[in-house]
């Protein structure tokens, strides 16, 4: 009976042993890695180049194989060219895909300013009420007459009608194998291009700074800029 016992304790233990694992964002424009403020051309009529680029992870959670899901507790800030990568704890296991929202819940958005990730002081907090930025590109655009624009999305809001936080679900191309020996995710590679090129920023200002309709009309870009890859370089 003890003998019994003991075996059960192993197994649970074994289980439910934590692995470090790192989950990348990688980010690129027209199929090369991004790189700060370098230029990046769309046909010969224009040229973007990207200043700064950070967006908030929230509600990120794992799907094993079997089906139970790892949530993830935290709000992570993702910086292009910065802190692109979130450390984490997974426990041993299978999994089959990932869930996770951009931006930030009206919980957390109306518990004010806070520490970490969430401080004032990375950029990304507006006011108590209307919370924190969920995403923010900046930049300038060129056009083969020479004229300049520049450029500022920062999109946010958390209630009701102007609430842009965006929710996304990825299966993996095959299950993954969490363990002692492998501890590699699948790349999130974020795509520049088909957020600066899409039909939708054509119908809006270059300066988005506050919350509203336009800034709603703009988040649900955020969903097609994501896939998932086993290639770093998106390919």
């Amino acid at each position: 009976m003890i003998a019994y016992i003991l075996l059960l304790l192993m197994q649970v233990t074994e289980s439910d042993k934590m692995i470090p694992t790192v989950l990348h964002f990688g980010h690129i424009a027209n199929g090369q890695i991004l790189e700060q403020n370098k230029n990046i051309a769309f046909g010969e009529t224009k040229t973007y180049t990207i200043k700064q680029w950070k967006y908030y992870i929230s509600h990120l959670e794992f799907i094993q194989a079997d089906k139970k899901t790892i949530a993830i507790p935290g709000v992570f800030l993702i910086d292009a060219f910065a802190k692109d990568s979130i450390i984490l704890q997974l426990p041993k296991a299978k999994y089959s895909g990932i869930k996770f929202s951009i931006g930030i819940d009206s919980a957390i958005q109306m518990s004010g300013a806070q520490e970490g990730d969430l401080d004032p002081l990375k950029g990304m907090y507006w006011a108590w009420n209307t919370g924190y930025i969920h995403f923010k590109l900046e930049g300038e655009k060129q056009m083969i007459n020479n004229t300049a624009e520049r450029f500022q999305y920062h999109i946010g809001g958390f209630a009701a009608e102007n609430n842009t936080m965006q929710e996304l679900k990825f299966a993996f191309i095959k299950n993954i194998s969490i363990n002692e020996k492998k501890a590699a995710l699948p790349f999130v590679m974020v795509d520049a291009a088909k957020f600066l090129d899409n039909k939708i920023l054509e119908n809006e200002k270059p300066l988005i700074m506050k919350e509203g309709k336009n800034a709603v009309a703009i988040s649900t870009i955020f969903p097609s800029l994501f896939t998932i890859t086993i290639n770093k370089n998106g390919r």
